[in-house]
């Protein structure tokens, strides 16, 4: 099978270079590397250029201007220019472990229903030290899976994907099929990752690999990030879940119509979306909104028995979808 590699760029010199090595030394090698930035402005367009020329990749890199500008519109004008039977999404700081293409082309041979295959990542820091976190009993892939993963492999259900990512864009690799499924019905309104993910789990074709194929670089400069190192005060913590909490909702209600134009299941969609709607366990009489200047049921204290319990509602969402379905 042909293997492209969707990149998005933007000021990332400090720590592509190495990221571009890791796509190279590969031990089988990608067919395609897209590589679209988004006006750089820090010499990251010159470190490309460079690596391409110096390893003579002129024939199977490219580097392509991206003219609507933005993380969304940035790795859609990357994927969309890519043409391999399965395309790996990957960002401009991170370094891929030397297995991981064999590994996931492996895992698409031997499962033909797969058209997505999210694997677990390993953290590091600036300097590329690992990072350790601690993480709730009974979760998988640092966290973000909110169940054991028996196996070293487990189809991801819509219903579990829809509420919540259960892996960053650069562990991600997609056939085609739903790459241009995803192309055809996207209206950039969520990230990438999220919605293909969706799009690939309303097929019955989402599956994690539970293998660390990639480093996941954390530092204070990039764009999106699901960890996070700096020291922070209770406000500056508070603040980010609200706006977080409030990019959640939105993002849920776009999952919902893009998982009907992908053919998903439209009477789960639709209970999930009245659901959202009306925020039933808000009018419940137990619930009071914190932070009365966002103006939205965000961030929750729920009280049981008498005892106040912070709650994201995300995971409150999981809760009440789970009886659903």
């Amino acid at each position: 099978m042909n293997c492209s590699v969707a990149m998005a760029t933007y000021n990332g010199a400090p720590y592509i270079e190495k990221q571009l090595k890791s796509i190279l030394e590969q031990s089988i090698p990608v067919n395609e590397v897209v590589i679209s930035d988004d006006g750089s402005s820090d010499g990251t367009l010159g470190i490309v250029e460079t690596f391409i020329s110096d390893n003579n990749l002129g024939e199977s890199w490219r580097l392509i201007r991206n003219e609507d500008h933005g993380v969304r519109g940035n790795f859609y004008n990357a994927i969309r220019n890519c043409s391999g039977d399965i395309v790996f999404l990957c960002d401009q700081d991170d370094i891929w472990r030397n297995q991981k293409v064999q590994e996931v082309c492996k895992f698409f041979d031997e499962y033909p229903s797969a058209l997505c295959v999210d694997t677990s990542f390993i953290f590091i820091d600036e300097d590329g030290n690992r990072i350790d976190k601690t993480y709730p009993k009974k979760t998988a892939n640092n966290g973000l899976i909110l169940h054991e993963i028996g196996g070293g492999t487990e189809q991801i259900p819509l219903k579990l994907v829809i509420n919540k990512n259960i892996s960053p864009g650069m562990t991600m690799a997609v056939r085609k099929k739903a790459i241009n499924r995803w192309l055809d019905c996207t209206e950039k309104r969520c990230l990438h990752d999220w919605e293909i993910n969706c799009v690939a789990a309303s097929m019955s074709g989402l599956f994690f690999l539970n293998k660390e194929l990639v480093y996941y670089r954390i530092h204070s400069s990039q764009t999106v990030s699901i960890g996070n190192i700096k020291k922070r005060t209770k406000r500056e913590i508070l603040l980010e879940k609200i706006r977080n909490e409030k990019a959640s909702i939105d993002a849920q209600l776009g999952m919902v119509e893009l998982a009907k134009k992908t053919g998903g299941n439209v009477q789960y969609l639709s209970r999930l979306e009245r659901l959202l709607n009306t925020r039933a366990m808000v009018r419940q009489g137990n619930a009071n909104c914190v932070l009365k200047e966002i103006g939205l049921y965000l961030c929750m204290v729920i009280r049981y028995g008498g005892r106040t319990k912070n709650i994201d509602i995300r995971y409150l969402f999981i809760d009440i979808i789970s009886t659903l379905v």
